[in-house]
């Protein structure tokens, strides 16, 4: 690979990886639990209720 694609690509992920903040990860890790965890009950509900 030559040594500008390697720069580009380097100085793009340093930029994305600094673009986030410590909270906005947390927040995104935490929602994606919640969105999890909401979606199983959902599913759960619903395979009882047409199960019957």
């Amino acid at each position: 690979m030559p040594n500008y694609k390697l720069s580009f690509m380097g100085g793009l992920l340093f930029s994305w990886y600094y673009s986030f903040s410590v909270g906005e990860i947390y927040k995104t890790i935490f929602l994606a639990t919640i969105g999890a965890i909401v979606s199983f009950i959902v599913s759960y509900l619903l395979r009882k209720i047409f199960k019957k």
